[in-house]
């Protein structure tokens, strides 16, 4: 039954492929049963290979992953296991390419192939497995508990290699996404994690205690989704896992050490719940994810983590650098509502907090739009409908000074179907317009601002070039970025997240990419009816919270080593890699209106306010923030981090304080002397910021022996 001639469906694999991906969207994988393996402090038994998807390539990524596992095996000696007929591809692959003394296709169609003795006893003879991507609902209902998963098991304990790529690694996880029912989106997973299409088992392999696995993350905007399983399982069973979340082109080889080298064009990431406030995930009403800190690490191709300890080594050729953003980066005096969608009826939910939730319902409303001031004239009637009394519209190519009289007495602007450069033109210095008079109100305390959809990513200081848009742009390294207006500085936001598939992998990859590279402290994400709403508090604290049905996504970067992916699926020198980053830490946050995150600090609030004029060819904004080095020492240290002379000179006055690798403030003072008091504090790496006015200071130390 099991002769050479029967072959494992290969699904989205194929020999030589040129193409990044397959055209069916393969459902994950599980497979379920009550053997269970040593798993210990000590290490493990046998080994894993975690490939999160897409077709192999000979003498492409797939080289190093898939040789690997053979050089890792005794015999060498490669079994290939699926559900229906293969090509040939990855048995030749293997033996022909990668070293393989024999490779074989196995075809387990049905529950009853799977307990055959005789494929146990072939199976066994083994000592590298490989499951296949498709369906591992397939996976699960056939193969759990039966003598299939008894000799793969067998064949882990004896030191052998399991592998596995997209729906055949779902099902090596000991927590497993199984599919039974329809596949998830990030979308859909997280408005409600209670959805009946997550559906979590843990009674397949146990290889890898404590953690679920997902696949093709990058491409498909998988990130949240994975999250969301996190947050199920912690509803459901009031247990902590973590997640391997893995990116198509990408896989990771864990050895019996539990140290896990990466290999090809992505990352793989590890998630875990840092339980920074409350319980580790908060569920709002109908089972909205809330979740105030996750904390993902981004492990590229050539770096290795090291499970037990929690610890990343990096060669040093892959160009690490280091991101340091500003501490408190959010100072905007005004209140800022940005939403992910263009329709009227997706921002219903913006209308309404605009119109009844800030400022008065009698406010001037004054909405900036387009050539084409249709949806304008629809978002003018809803906002009459929700109650606002005056609402007037302006073509950002209007230069008509008489509608001075009523811009001059609006505190509420609404910006609309706006191109960039256009709205950037009318703003600065368009003669004979009332968009200078318009952008002197909006930078004065107290405005109001409210950006609608697509023109949600002017307010960062970044802004998405316009090809943010096209289909795996960030595979093709084409997504630039430009100054944003800044409203929200350190900051880069990115609209309708997950409604498109075209923008998924995009999302997905640029957000941290760009906030790496450009030292940004936040990066927001907005999905569906999402709002998300800037406000200052009295106090001079500054808070993101968000309104809808799904969560807004909040990263936030609180500083932390990093490297770009310079490999490429082909590697033959012509491609240019993926807009991915690896980095030690990012902090991945679910707000909603209970769960308002604090974003920065204006000690200067309810002071003057600057009017800045807005980024033109000539006139570059820039915030008022500089970031300067000074000296600290000894490093590392035990008892005291001394500051040099040179450096309290630079600070009049101001507030310092010490800063641990989560983001936790340990230490703080307005008085700036030259020693902060260490003692007792954990070993570490920590951030030593000084705020002096608009200047930020930083220096890294290290706390230890």
């Amino acid at each position: 039954m099991f002769s050479d001639g029967y072959y494992l469906a290969l699904g989205s694999q194929f020999p030589n492929a040129i193409s990044k991906h397959s055209t069916k969207m393969n459902k994950l994988l599980f497979l379920p049963f009550l053997f269970f393996v040593a798993f210990s402090a000590n290490g493990m038994k046998g080994r894993l290979l975690l490939i999160g998807g897409g077709s192999e390539q000979t003498g492409g990524w797939s080289n190093p992953a898939y040789k690997w596992a053979v050089d890792k095996s005794a015999n060498k000696r490669v079994a290939i296991i699926g559900y229906s007929s293969p090509s040939n591809f990855l048995r030749d692959y293997f033996k022909n390419s990668l070293g393989a003394v024999f490779s074989k296709d196995f075809t387990v169609a049905s529950k009853a192939e799977a307990q055959s003795q005789i494929l146990l006893d072939s199976l066994i003879t083994y000592d590298v497995i490989f499951f296949r991507g498709g369906d591992q609902s397939i996976y699960y209902n056939n193969f759990k508990g039966t003598k299939l998963a008894q000799a793969v098991t067998q064949v882990f304990n004896s030191g052998g290699v399991i592998a596995g790529t997209s729906a055949g690694l779902h099902i090596l996880s000991s927590v497993i996404y199984n599919a039974l029912d329809e596949s998830i989106t990030s979308e859909e997973a997280i408005v409600n994690i209670g959805n009946s299409n997550i559906t979590l088992a843990n009674d397949f392999f146990q290889f890898f205690p404590g953690y679920i696995f997902d696949s093709h993350v990058a491409e498909r905007g998988r990130f949240a989704r994975t999250i969301s399983f996190l947050a199920r399982w912690y509803k459901d069973k009031r247990q902590v896992i973590k997640a391997i979340a893995m990116d198509d082109l990408t896989a990771m080889g864990i050895d019996t050490n539990q140290v896990g080298e990466v290999f090809g064009t992505g990352v793989a990431g590890i998630y875990a719940s840092a339980k920074r406030d409350g319980n580790h995930f908060a569920l709002s009403r109908n089972n909205k994810l809330a979740a105030d800190s996750i904390v993902v690490k981004h492990i590229l191709n050539g770096w290795k983590y090291n499970f037990k300890l929690h610890t990343i080594t990096k060669p040093t050729t892959t160009g690490i650098a280091m991101s340091t953003p500003l501490a408190s980066a959010q100072t905007s005096t005004s209140t800022i509502l940005l939403s992910a969608s263009e329709s009227v009826t997706s921002n219903k939910v913006l209308i309404n907090q605009l119109v009844k939730h800030t400022g008065g319902v009698n406010d001037r409303i004054i909405i900036v739009t387009g050539v084409d001031t249709a949806s304008a004239t629809a978002f003018k009637t809803q906002l009459s409908i929700t109650g606002a009394t005056s609402v007037n519209i302006i073509q950002n190519t209007a230069s008509d000074l008489s509608a001075e009289k009523y811009v001059r007495n609006a505190t509420k602007f609404v910006f609309m179907g706006n191109t960039y450069s256009q709205l950037v033109s009318f703003l600065a210095n368009n003669i004979n317009s009332v968009g200078p008079i318009i952008n002197q109100i909006i930078r004065s305390e107290g405005s109001i601002l409210a950006f609608v959809g697509d023109n949600s990513r002017f307010v960062g200081s970044r802004l998405l070039s316009d090809n943010y848009t096209g289909r795996y742009t960030a595979y093709e390294n084409k997504i630039t970025t430009t100054e944003g207006l800044a409203f929200l500085k350190s900051s880069i936001v990115f609209p309708a997240a997950f409604a498109n598939a075209n923008t998924l992998e995009n999302s997905a990859c640029t957000v941290p990419y760009f906030m790496m590279k450009d030292s940004l402290a936040f990066g927001i994400m907005i999905d569906g009816d999402v709002v998300v709403k800037y406000e200052i508090k009295p106090d001079g604290k500054a808070f993101l919270s968000s309104f809808g049905l799904s969560p807004a996504i909040i990263m936030k970067n609180n500083g932390t080593d990093y490297a770009f992916s310079n490999t490429t699926s082909k590697n033959n020198g012509t491609q240019p890699p993926r807009q991915i980053a690896g980095f030690d830490s990012l902090y991945i946050s679910f707000t909603d209106s209970t769960s308002a995150m604090l974003v920065g600090t204006n000690l200067a609030y309810k002071a003057t306010v600057d009017t800045i004029s807005v980024p033109t060819s000539a006139n570059k904004f820039s915030p008022k923030t500089t970031i300067s080095d000074f000296t600290t020492y000894p490093n590392p240290n035990t008892t005291y981090i001394n500051m040099n002379t040179e450096a309290i000179s630079l600070f009049p006055e101001g507030k310092v304080a010490l800063i641990d690798f989560d983001g936790k403030t340990v230490y703080e003072s307005i008085e700036l002397g030259r020693q902060i008091p260490i003692n007792g504090l954990p070993k570490g790496i920590y951030m030593v910021t000084i705020w002096s006015g608009q200047e930020v200071y930083r220096n890294k130390v290290v706390i230890g022996d």
